[in-house]
């Protein structure tokens, strides 16, 4: 089974991508596609930024995640999670796509977007990574927008 996974840069229309997946499993699975929404904990698209994470982040402490330990048995259950979402699915479903805006800021470096793919890889046949990128100075202008 193939893996897209989804990045998005901030002000690129991720959430829309999310919901319209979410919104629309019937439509996915006739062209082969499941959305994936790991469940486990509180988990939403952020999910893969704690995964990803090198470090601990603000964000993932209001998940109740402090330390490297917690990081990594939260990854380990994270793993066990997709891989029974893949499993769960249709002979016929080829295509995973799950998507998180929130590893931009995450994902500093290399070692990052690797440590990614390294965790992914074993689950699937093929990982392709997506990433929209909006010029930043449109990108100001929607944030400007939005906090107005």
């Amino acid at each position: 089974m193939k893996l897209v996974l989804h990045i998005g840069t901030p002000k690129t229309a991720s959430t829309l991508l999310q919901n319209s997946c979410e919104g629309n499993p019937d439509w996915l699975a006739r062209h082969g596609l499941a959305y994936g929404r790991a469940r486990a904990p509180d988990a939403n698209h952020i999910t893969l930024f704690f995964a990803a994470a090198i470090a601990i982040h603000d964000l993932t402490r209001a998940y109740g995640i402090h330390t490297l330990d917690e990081l990594a048995d939260f990854r380990t259950r994270l793993i066990a999670e997709i891989r029974s979402c893949r499993d769960a699915q249709p002979a016929h479903i080829h295509t995973m796509i799950y998507s998180t805006e929130n590893l931009t800021g995450n994902l500093r470096s290399p070692d990052g977007v690797a440590q990614l793919r390294d965790m992914l890889a074993p689950l699937f046949d093929t990982v392709e990574i997506v990433v929209y990128i909006r010029r930043q100075d449109d990108a100001i202008l929607s944030m400007y927008g939005e906090f107005m």
